[in-house]
């Protein structure tokens, strides 16, 4: 026997011309559950039996139905919404459970009056401006403190995980809504690792590039939109330091960015590129100039060192990684034969003097050809290695200003790894950091 909620919900799926295991799929694609585990929590509220014991249970399973219900078109006006709403089974009608149920009240024809918003005409006013883009600003600013609220509510268990599904769906719809611009930037913005910070200076640097899919903004303009973001509170801006106000909001721009194949292809290289190229110019400007380590100080590049330490650590492993592919892929094609290539790998791992003279030729030959193609025009990220065990001690303001003969050595050095990425070639480095060219 149907439950009164039971006996209306079929009379609005009869209406429609919608079933139960239809709804029962929507939901299913929404919180990622089994199709068969959202009809039978249907079943229970329309038959009654194996209600759940907790209120809070029942309360976010129906707010689940209604949501796809109202976006199904199953429920269309505030009538319809507040009915089915008054006869939802509890398994005991408990103050919490009238709490509740004024909630979901509350929360249901929200989300219905959102639902008629995203679905309102867009008849023009006198001006020639949309009645739809006039309010959309508005919409979007609904929608974000419903995120901000949801998200910032603490939870646990099966709670968590709902509210963090929800989160998603409406982080999902107010990116749909947002002007192409603001989303260009919000998914650009996340190539960096939350939840590190970066200075708007290196955002620019980075993000504001021609694109297959937005148009190139100029840095006024780029600017306009990041603070745009800032204000909605997508983002927060601490110190002209940039970071996403919550990581759920990184992850999903992070994924979507993910989704633009060549865009985010292209985003990557750049923010690898430039962190290599910072670093490489302050090397150059220590050890090759000769700058003075208080002028470098005031210089606005290696002041950003120190604040995004943890984004050049990040391109630093990006770099390694993309340097070792090169030669990994060149060195199989050298030897034609990568069965050979990987027998030989695993004879660098031996003690040498277990090695057969034929062995120890093979490691010799490795060796040979690995240094060649570090050699080569197109080998990436000449200075990686070097720059990563160097690090800790340059971007450290506890030691900068230490003498550090090791650093010294190796800063004066790595010049000339850093010829091979110019046309000039170095001759020689004096003991007193003075530069010979031979051109």
């Amino acid at each position: 026997m149907a439950t009164d909620f039971g006996a209306l919900l079929k009379k609005l799926l009869d209406t429609t011309g919608r079933t139960q295991k239809q709804i029962a799929k929507k939901i299913a694609e929404k919180t990622r559950s089994p199709i068969n585990v959202e009809e039978a929590n249907i079943s229970r509220y329309v038959t009654g039996r194996n209600l759940p014991r907790y209120e809070e249970t029942v309360y976010r399973q129906i707010e689940a139905l209604f949501t796809v219900l109202i976006t199904e078109h199953v429920i269309t006006s505030d009538d319809q919404a507040n009915e089915l709403v008054s006869k939802v089974p509890f398994k005991y009608e408990t103050d919490r459970a009238k709490t509740l149920r004024s909630k979901l009240e509350h929360e249901v024809l929200n989300i219905l009056k959102r639902q008629q918003a995203l679905e309102k005409p867009k008849d023009e006013t006198t001006q020639g401006v949309s009645v739809f883009e006039e309010d959309n600003d508005i919409q979007i600013g609904i929608l974000i403190r419903e995120l901000h609220e949801r998200l910032a509510a603490s939870s646990t268990g099966l709670s968590a995980r709902y509210d963090s599904i929800m989160a998603e769906i409406v982080i999902n719809v107010i990116y749909m809504k947002l002007p192409p611009q603001e989303q260009s930037v919000f998914r650009k913005l996340a190539i960096f690792p939350y939840p590190y910070r970066c200075s708007i200076e290196t955002t620019v640097e980075v993000c504001n590039g021609i694109s297959s899919l937005t148009a190139y903004l100029v840095e006024a303009e780029f600017l306009e939109v990041e603070e745009i973001l800032r204000q909605r509170g997508l983002i927060t801006v601490t110190d002209q330091q940039v970071q996403f106000w919550h990581p759920a909001l990184h992850s999903f721009a992070l994924k979507t960015l993910k989704e633009t194949r060549e865009e985010y292809e292209t985003i990557k290289d750049r923010y690898i590129d430039y962190y290599y190229e910072l670093f490489k110019d302050f090397i150059w400007n220590k050890y090759g100039y000769g700058s003075i380590i208080w002028d470098l100080e005031e210089d606005t590049l290696f002041f950003r060192f120190p604040q995004e330490k943890a984004h050049l650590k990040h391109a630093m492993e990006e770099m390694r990684e993309k340097r070792q592919n090169y030669i990994r892929e060149r060195l199989i094609a050298i030897y034609h034969d990568q069965d050979l290539y990987e027998e030989t790998l695993s004879l660098l791992e031996l003690p040498p003097e277990t090695l057969t003279d034929e062995e120890k030729y093979l490691r010799e030959y490795y060796e040979m050809l690995y240094e060649n193609v570090t050699k080569e025009p197109d080998c990436p990220y000449k200075l990686v290695a070097w720059f990563w065990k160097y690090l800790e001690y340059e971007l450290n303001l506890q030691y900068i200003h230490t003498s550090n003969e090791f650093a010294d050595m190796w800063g004066r050095l790595a010049l000339i790894y850093s010829c091979m990425d110019t046309d000039a070639i170095l001759y020689k480095i004096n003991i007193n950091k003075s530069l010979v060219w031979l051109n």
